[in-house]
């Protein structure tokens, strides 16, 4: 019996040790799959999260549209000097002043962050009135859809019914 048992033992241990040279190989092949599949959930996990938060960011930007649009309103992508001369003609108008002379003129700056060129428009306007009429003008050059920036005001005595010429500066932009 005990010869018997040398061959079965030996046997035996020749079939563990070619099953587990014949075995590793594909283990260590499935130890790499199994880290590949972690790599790729992980990513899946990444794009997901991404998905989510363009969503989120799609969601805000909808909600503020009626923000960007006054952006846009503001400061325009064209100088649109005839509407703008429009729009400068009525709240004077409005404010109670009258016209003498009306120009504009364009200067490019440009843009640090290589983004759009910023355009200045500067108009330049003698206009003749009450005081109260050229503080009402800038009142609605403040509430204006457009954006103004007062560069300089300059008054000339008032005539005999109360009435002076000042000389305005206005300045707004557009890309």
């Amino acid at each position: 019996m005990s010869n018997r048992l040398i061959p079965i033992a030996v046997l035996l241990s020749l079939a563990f040790t070619i099953g587990f040279l014949g075995a590793r190989p594909q283990y260590e092949e499935w130890s790499v799959l199994v880290g590949q599949e972690r790599v790729k959930r992980a990513e899946v996990a990444n794009q997901a999260a991404y998905v989510e938060n363009l969503r989120e960011l799609d969601g805000e930007i909808n909600q503020r549209a009626d923000q960007f649009l006054k952006l846009s309103a503001t400061i325009p992508s064209s100088s649109q000097i005839p509407r703008l001369y429009e729009l400068v003609g009525q709240m004077a108008a409005e404010s109670g002043l009258v016209f003498r002379d009306l120009s504009s003129s364009v200067t490019s700056e440009s843009s640090d962050e290589g983004g759009a060129e910023i355009k200045e428009i500067s108009l330049n306007m003698s206009v003749e009135g009450t005081y109260d009429a050229l503080k009402e003008l800038f009142s609605a050059s403040r509430r204006s859809e457009r954006f103004f920036t007062v560069g300089s005001v300059s008054f000339q005595a008032p005539n005999e019914e109360e009435l002076f010429t000042a000389s305005v500066e206005l300045a707004t932009y557009s890309y």
